[in-house]
């Protein structure tokens, strides 16, 4: 849905025309916020820090969840109605809603956010991209590394030195660079077990 369609809805639910645009955004950016810590992901925003809207023009996950956005504004606008009993029911389907959702969002790669994927974006001239989450170890993990969303080949664009992937040529700035790797398994080593001697 587009952020005008979703604007519309949250005002058609609340039967509320005249109910400010920017204020449903920033509660439907609070709600993408709440989706995003359940499905490991840093959505981008529908408004700028300077609180004027952005250039997003409509949410980047399903749009069979894009519902989520509407229902969580309409519990805040209750609530700011001081309507608290309506405010925790809508809050209650909102949050039955997104455990139902959670399990099928698919985050785009490069809005992840989990312990397993790393984000970068790059300035002018840079090279190194140092990976710093605790379960990175460069010798146990597979390590899949994207160039706006490109996959990039080991050896013939980057190098894994240390816990830092190096592009052998650098950035223009601005790139979005995602780092992602699996769960290391277990380095288990069996014992030596001497039958006598």
């Amino acid at each position: 849905m587009q952020v005008q369609a979703l604007i519309k809805a949250v005002q058609d639910r609340l039967q509320e025309s005249a109910l400010d645009g920017l204020l449903i955004l920033d509660w439907m950016d609070e709600a993408q916020n709440r989706i995003g810590l359940r499905v490991g992901a840093i959505f981008p925003k529908f408004l700028n820090p300077d609180g004027t809207q952005s250039t997003l023009a409509e949410p980047v996950f399903d749009n069979r969840y894009h519902e989520l956005l509407v229902i969580y504004a309409c519990a805040r606008y209750r609530e700011s109605d001081e309507a608290m009993n309506e405010a925790q029911y809508i809050d209650n389907l909102f949050e039955n809603r997104l455990n139902e959702a959670a399990v099928y969002i698919q985050v785009p790669l490069t809005y992840r956010d989990d312990p397993f994927t790393q984000q970068f974006t790059a300035v002018l001239a840079q090279t190194d991209f140092p990976i710093t989450k605790p379960n990175f170890f460069p010798q146990f993990n597979y390590l899949q590394v994207y160039l706006n969303g490109s996959i990039k080949q080991r050896f013939v664009d980057y190098r894994i030195i240390g816990n830092t992937v190096s592009f052998l040529n650098p950035m223009a700035g601005g790139e979005q660079i995602t780092c992602t790797w699996q769960e290391a398994e277990p380095y288990n080593v069996k014992p030596n077990t001497w039958g006598g001697w």
